[in-house]
């Protein structure tokens, strides 16, 4: 995973993290999104 520490390195953070996507399409005007918190201690 993108945020884990690197092999022998100290993890630097130790919170969680909110990955969040938008879209929008411009045909239908509408919007959606989905928003999830991603588990970087495992």
């Amino acid at each position: 995973m993108k945020f884990q520490a690197k092999p022998g390195e100290k993890q630097k953070y130790t919170g969680r993290i909110l990955a969040v996507g938008i879209s929008y399409d411009k045909k239908n005007k509408k919007h959606s999104c989905e928003a999830e918190i991603l588990n970087i201690n495992s």
